[in-house]
């Protein structure tokens, strides 16, 4: 190729003539809306990367979150208090049914009649 010539990028977005890659199609996003792999830094805020384009995106800590918790990551700026009294938790014994109804149903008047009708 000489001077200034288009690239012909093959299936795998690599021009056949130079080996040039193409760079992929980005669409237009929110970094900060599309964050993985957080953490929390030392100074107050949290570092991300963008799931779309790979941007690393650094922004400060939110206490919108549980509690007060930072609603992007977690991070809690003081301890969170245990819940007093505890709460035991459910019996591993005692299997739970999501599909069985938690309140009883509305008893009849009398057996066999619907109080609808």
């Amino acid at each position: 190729m000489s001077g200034v010539e288009a690239h012909h990028f093959d299936e795998s977005g690599v021009c056949t003539d130079c080996g040039h890659t193409k760079a992929p199609d980005i669409p237009e996003h929110d970094c900060a809306a599309n964050l993985k792999n957080l953490h929390a830094n030392d100074d107050g805020t949290h570092t991300g990367t963008c799931s779309v384009c790979g941007k690393s995106v650094t922004q400060a800590h939110d206490p919108l979150g549980l509690g007060g918790t930072c609603s992007v990551c977690g991070f809690a700026s003081h301890p969170v208090e245990p819940i007093d009294p505890p709460v035991d938790p459910i019996d591993p014994s005692e299997p739970v049914d999501p599909t069985k109804p938690t309140e009883p149903e509305t008893p009849t008047d009398q057996e066999g009649e619907n109080q609808d009708e």
